[in-house]
């Protein structure tokens, strides 16, 4: 009876962490919007799902070293610890190469970046003369570019 009640509570934990994992993925996605100047430069991409993944996947390998207490089950650590640095070593890959990134998964990777470099520039508290020019020079480029993707998108969907 206790064996199965230990069982039971093993299953409770390991399915609270891939529960835990899949919101931290969902909230570490959506945190990286936030340095986004407008939320219409908020696009789903490849990109930024591979760099949610080279969060997520160390996160689990910690998470099964560091509270190996509440995990006992060692194959499914192991599991867990193979996976998790098989996600990141494929994600690193694939965010390097940009595989399966087409024409369109790239340019909704680049607006919010465009995007972050405008609201870095238009916050910043810039004193030297030259990099205030460069800044505005930065602004206005990146909303040209932005306004370009976002036609080019609309012509290929």
């Amino acid at each position: 009876m206790e064996n199965m009640n230990h069982k039971k509570q093993d299953n409770t934990v390991y399915r609270k962490l891939f529960f835990t994992l899949i919101i931290s993925f969902i909230i570490m996605y959506l945190v990286m919007f936030l340095n986004v100047d407008e939320i219409a430069h908020v696009y789903i991409s490849l990109t930024r799902t591979y760099m949610t993944l080279l969060m997520v996947s160390p996160m689990a390998v910690l998470m099964i070293l560091m509270m190996g207490n509440m995990y006992h089950n060692k194959k499914l650590n192991s599991i867990i610890i193979g996976s998790g640095i098989t996600v990141f070593i494929v994600a690193f890959i694939f965010l390097r190469n940009q595989t399966f990134v087409s024409d369109i998964q790239y340019m909704k990777a680049m607006i919010p970046h465009h995007s972050s470099a405008i609201m870095t520039s238009k916050h910043a508290e810039i004193k030297d003369p030259e990099v205030k020019i460069l800044s505005e020079n930065i602004i206005k480029s990146q909303e040209e570019e932005i306004k370009k993707m976002k036609e080019k998108i609309k012509e290929l969907q």
